[in-house]
């Protein structure tokens, strides 16, 4: 019984020694693993692009109406009601000086007005000379003359009024100048009152473009504008910043500049148009895309990829397109990897794999 007894207390001894051997075992297994878990950092997917460099061109935003510039627009109109016998232009037409424009001719009131306006003359002139002799003859007076030619007068006056109507339709009415036909609001056949006017031809179009106000110190004369209608986004023409207004719209908080069109671009009067004025120009100026920004508040930063590790540098934004950005540091330079997706978790000595570079 005794050697028994001695038998099992040595069993259990060996039993509890291979247990705690276990347990100590594991306990260092797992404390290793732990330190491996430490040492382990954790590695990022990014897409990269390399930063490049090219000419900065700053612009703004405008937009506004073409029309025509003041001063420039000339109106047909007669002093006398007439008839409108054929058509040669259309609205919208380039005309040139003395190219025929319409054919006119008196309406048939006119025309019997100019027979009265030359009986009344020839009657005011005998009148005169009758009035004349009568006071050569001491039976009329001064006034009776002076009365008789006054009739005369207005009498010839109103007949060389419509012989100037008469003599200017004989043949086409041409323009006095190149421009645009802005207006032709007569058909043939149509009776035109008088002091009504037929066409209007503008002389010269102008973009009237609409600025923030905030810019108005940035703009100045014959820098490049490049105009786009609104109506056709594939017409478009390059013009000069022209005349600068010095008022600013307080309900809109904008400002204009005028800006002269060519006659041959396309535009017609009340096209409304947008577009860019150029304010400056800088070479070798180096950018990014607009993704690769990071800011940390207000200050904005970039992530180089060097060797495989993310290092973290702050940049000063110069300016901004609708994709990417003009930027400025110290530590970046042309042809650095840039991260511009996957970013926004990258921290500074990071590990990363780069799925696509572009």
């Amino acid at each position: 019984m005794r050697v028994k007894l001695r038998i099992n207390k040595v069993s259990i001894c060996l039993t509890i020694i291979a247990l705690s051997s276990i347990i100590v075992s594991c306990i260092i297994y797992f404390n290793k693993a732990e330190d491996n878990e430490k040492d382990v950092q954790p590695i990022a997917q990014v897409q990269t692009t390399s930063i490049k460099k090219k000419m900065m061109v700053k612009s703004i935003p405008v937009n506004g109406t073409i029309t025509f510039a003041p001063g420039q627009i000339q109106e047909i109109t007669f002093s006398t009601e007439v008839v409108v016998d054929k058509i040669y232009i259309q609205i919208g037409q380039i005309v040139r000086k003395g190219q025929p424009l319409v054919k006119l001719s008196l309406s048939p009131n006119e025309k019997v007005t100019l027979s009265n306006a030359q009986v009344a003359v020839s009657f005011a002139e005998k009148e005169y000379k009758r009035q004349d002799e009568l006071k050569n003859k001491y039976l009329a007076s001064n006034i009776d003359v002076q009365n008789a030619l006054q009739a005369l007068l207005k009498a010839r006056s109103e007949l060389n009024n419509l012989m100037n109507v008469v003599n200017k339709i004989k043949g086409p009415v041409i323009a006095d100048t190149d421009g645009v036909v802005e207006k032709l609001n007569v058909q043939t056949g149509q009776i035109i009152p008088a002091a009504t006017s037929i066409i209007s031809i503008g002389g010269a179009l102008q973009a009237n473009c609409n600025i923030p106000a905030e810019f108005k110190d940035k703009i100045s004369m014959n820098q490049p504008v490049l105009i786009i209608s609104l109506n056709n986004q594939s017409l478009s023409t390059m013009s000069k910043v022209g005349e600068i207004s010095g008022k600013i719209d307080a309900s809109s908080a904008t400002t204009y500049f005028t800006s002269p069109i060519k006659q041959d671009s396309g535009f017609v009067s009340g096209d409304p148009i947008m577009g860019q004025v150029y304010v400056s120009t800088a070479d070798g100026q180096l950018y990014v895309p607009k993704s690769a920004l990071v800011y940390d508040g207000n200050t904005p930063y970039i992530f180089i990829n060097k060797q495989g590790v993310a290092q973290q540098e702050s940049v000063t934004i110069l300016f901004q397109e609708q994709d990417n950005t003009y930027i400025n540091g110290a530590g970046i330079h042309s042809g650095d990897e840039v991260v511009y997706v996957g970013n926004y978790e990258l921290e500074n000595g990071m590990k990363l794999r780069v799925e696509s570079k572009e």
